[in-house]
């Protein structure tokens, strides 16, 4: 069984649109685990699509207010694409690889996604950010 990387590389290559090569009952159990992976990761995290209907695009806009001093657990995020934040109240702390990154209202980053990276809210008070993602 080849992985999910190969198989979006693949996609990208003959420019189809990766689910081609699932099952309906592969796609059904991989949008399960989509929604189970969201959930767990968005504990302490609240995330508000600004693109209703976009699940498929490449282009995603999130709103993502996180609780006072949490973070991503256990694990930091990995995915194909490139991904723009702007902190627009409180303190982010973004780990991309083991580089630490301090954001300030009115500061923002961009970076590649495929980049292991986590977010923590820094302080007593919530972080709110807007969160762009582009995946090919």
């Amino acid at each position: 069984v080849p992985s999910v990387s190969f198989l979006l590389r693949l996609a990208r290559a003959l420019k189809v649109d990766p689910g081609t090569f699932l099952r309906d009952e592969e796609k059904t159990a991989l949008k399960d685990q989509r929604a189970q992976a969201f959930v767990k990761r968005a504990t302490s995290f609240n995330y508000q699509t600004l693109t209703p209907g976009a699940e498929n695009e490449h282009l995603r806009g999130f709103m993502i207010t996180i609780e006072p001093s949490q973070d991503h657990k256990p694990v930091a995020l990995k995915h194909e694409g490139e991904e723009f934040v702007y902190v627009m109240a409180g303190e982010l702390e973004l780990t991309l690889g083991s580089r630490k990154n301090h954001l300030k209202p009115g500061e923002s980053i961009h970076f590649n996604s495929e980049t292991p990276h986590k977010l923590k809210s820094l302080g007593q008070e919530t972080t709110r950010c807007l969160v762009v993602l582009y995946t090919p």
